[in-house]
């Protein structure tokens, strides 16, 4: 009882001791902050990672993996490997939709070319797409663009009387008389009338009272996405927009996007720079066998969804595009191979590439165990190939071919997941 009466005595005469305690208890509840934060920073990294790359990445930069469709075949043949799926890695320049002088023009983006089917089974890349519908805002500009691509043909489906309807909606409250609006309703040519519809393509509530019911489902049907709002995240998981192989880029890839206090996303201009509705210049330059470089090859592409992994330095960089399509612009596509001597003598193919294999394991399968698996398949695949075939392609094998790589998710991402853990440790040991 004594000692108790003593240390508080020795504790509360004085600010002194009050101001250390406070002091120390500061410095500890600094350090337990940092450290919570630094891991729901370091887990939800990892779990990014993991999402977008599968559990096992297999890969040969730059001149990529050759029969490719094989090593999957052994690769899924194994126990726990539940799906692999090809992909192409490479940089270049994205040619942004923006205005000249208002907005940065192009990007410096990563490009991975993917079998969009097969990629969802391995990443659940359908959860990271950012739309799931046409956001309402964005309505009105879709409105406008469907007008803009079809007002020859919608102007030769108007009848005198919405000419005349149309005419006042531009003539000024009570200046005009019918008898006026019907006179210049005759005179005026097809261009003309599809300027005027271009115009009130900007208002769709005035374009809803002019036109027919028929009139504005030729609208629907230029645009589709107006009528089935679903179909902006149905071709995202397909990278496709009407038919036509299509992008999918990081949230951050754009300008037109901000974040907004409840950490959602806001497009500028009421909607008007929605990615969905533009196109892009995607322009790679392509890596010879001999390791120089080539012409440059550029492909116009539209955008089809935007993709959010939760990784800021992913979501500002990376863009999605079809396998095919990355494999004619890195120059990996299937080839003829030409006699040297006779370059007008075709003597076989050279066979399309990948340059990363991604698997998913299986339910209850770590990475490391899967690794195992992987390697094994290799070697089964190196096996398979017939080398006294005279047209056969060199096989990049380990131990020979130092850029070939075999790792897990976590061993691929060791750059930006070590430095982050090393930090957190020391923070440990300080607390």
């Amino acid at each position: 009882m004594y000692q108790l009466l003593l240390t508080n005595r020795y504790l509360t005469s004085r600010v002194i001791p009050l101001l250390a305690v406070a002091a120390v208890a500061l410095c500890v509840a600094l350090v337990i902050v940092v450290v919570s934060v630094m891991t729901g920073f370091l887990d939800m990294v990892k779990e990014s990672g993991r999402t977008l790359m599968g559990d096992v990445v297999v890969g040969y930069p730059v001149a990529g993996i050759p029969y490719y469709e094989d090593l999957m075949a052994a690769i899924e043949a194994q126990p726990n490997a539940a799906v692999a799926t090809a992909a192409i890695d490479t940089w270049g320049i994205l040619r942004m939709p923006y205005p000249d002088g208002n907005a940065k023009e192009t990007e410096a983006v990563q490009i991975w070319g993917i079998e969009p089917g097969r990629f969802n089974e391995v990443t659940g890349f359908e959860d990271n797409l950012h739309w799931r519908t046409t956001p309402e805002e964005t309505r009105r500009w879709l409105v406008q663009d469907a007008v803009n691509r079809i007002a020859i043909d919608l102007a030769g489906t108007l009848t005198s009387e919405q000419k005349i309807n149309i005419l006042e909606e531009f003539a000024e409250s009570g200046t005009t008389v019918r008898e006026d609006l019907v006179a210049e309703s005759e005179t005026m040519s097809s261009e003309e009338w599809s300027r005027r519809l271009r115009t009130l393509g900007r208002f769709p509530s005035i374009l809803e009272h002019v036109l027919s019911t028929e009139q504005m489902a030729m609208i629907q049907a230029e645009e589709p996405r107006l009528d089935d709002e679903g179909l902006v995240l149905e071709d995202g998981v397909n990278l496709t927009r009407g038919g036509r192989p299509a992008i999918v880029p990081g949230i951050h890839v754009s300008q037109g996007n901000s974040r907004t206090h409840e950490g959602d996303y806001a497009i500028a201009r009421d909607g008007y720079w929605w990615m969905p509705r533009y196109e892009g210049v995607l322009t790679t330059i392509p890596i010879d066998a001999g390791g120089g470089m080539t012409e440059p090859e550029s492909v116009i592409l539209p955008f089809a969804n935007e993709f959010s992994s939760g990784i800021f330095l992913i979501d500002e960089k990376r863009v999605l595009v079809p396998l095919a399509t990355a494999q004619e612009l890195t120059h990996l596509d299937e080839a003829l191979l030409v006699d040297e001597d006779d370059p007008t003598r075709i003597i076989g193919k050279d066979p399309a590439r990948a340059t990363m294999i991604l698997v998913r394991a299986e339910e209850g399968t770590t990475p490391d165990e899967l690794l195992v698996e992987v390697e094994a398949a290799y070697q089964v695949f190196l096996n398979t190939l017939d080398r006294d075939d005279p047209q056969h392609v060199p096989i990049p094998t380990p131990g020979i071919n130092p850029g070939l790589y075999m790792q897990t998710w976590e061993q691929h991402q060791a750059s930006f997941i070590g430095p982050v853990e090393k930090e957190r440790e020391l923070m440990r040991v300080l607390f």
